[in-house]
């Protein structure tokens, strides 16, 4: 690479770190060329020779933040012959990668922007970095299925209920640092033990024959005495 090829990416990842770190702290509504330019120390024209425009710019966040999530949750398995010790692990690999990485997490999964009508949309590459972590989680719950130890249900649902919950600990975990969370390691794994409790089979007990209740004996009759 040339020397103006590498300064040229340097300047590239700036950028992207300078509009990663104002979607963290401002929202999408905060984010603009001139702030991005006067974060990294450039005129907003150096700004457009990277990004069309604001929206360029999330999706170049996105991308960055997906890339290393995914990487983490393809990650090794401590035991790859249990499905469910599998299925805990890529949860809490989940959530150790946004408190490891808050302003990734915060800028990609809470400052959402918002689509030409208003409605909040998370817009990463067409959607198929969310459908490939989605997948990451719906492949772990038909694992658990197949062996056995999960009760039948729609891997893809399960997939998005298991998100839905994960991001709920991990952003408040970010955004609250000063409640009084105790034991915080022990909140994230009473998470997880319910979210697996939640989908174990339910096994019936045994049905017990009815009991037959015991024949009441007969009263002998005192002999007659004559």
């Amino acid at each position: 690479m040339t020397t103006r090829r590498r300064q040229r990416a340097q300047l590239r990842q700036e950028i992207v770190a300078a509009a990663r770190d104002i979607l963290a702290r401002d929202g999408y509504s905060g984010l603009s060329m001139r702030k991005v330019a006067e974060a990294v120390a450039y005129s907003p024209t150096a700004i457009y020779r990277h990004f069309e425009d604001t929206r360029a710019l999330v999706s170049a966040v996105h991308a960055e933040t997906f890339e290393k999530l995914l990487g983490d949750l393809s990650a090794e398995e401590a035991d790859p012959k249990d499905p469910v010790l599998r299925f805990g692990d890529l949860m809490r690999r989940y959530v150790a990668f946004g408190i490891r990485h808050p302003q990734h997490y915060l800028a990609t999964f809470v400052a959402i922007s918002p689509d030409a009508a208003g409605a909040a949309t998370l817009d990463v590459s067409d959607g198929a970095q969310t459908r490939e972590m989605l997948h990451a989680f719906s492949a772990a719950i038909q694992a658990c299925i197949e062996s056995g130890a999960f009760r039948s249900a729609t891997p893809e649902v399960a997939a998005r209920s298991t998100w839905a919950a994960l991001h709920g600990v991990t952003a408040l975990l970010i955004q609250i640092p000063d409640f009084d969370w105790g034991d915080q390691k022990g909140v994230i794994e009473s998470l997880i033990d319910t979210m697996i409790d939640g989908l174990r089979l339910r096994r019936r007990p045994a049905r017990l024959s009815p009991r037959i209740p015991a024949r009441p004996s007969r009263p002998i009759n005192p002999p007659i005495s004559t």
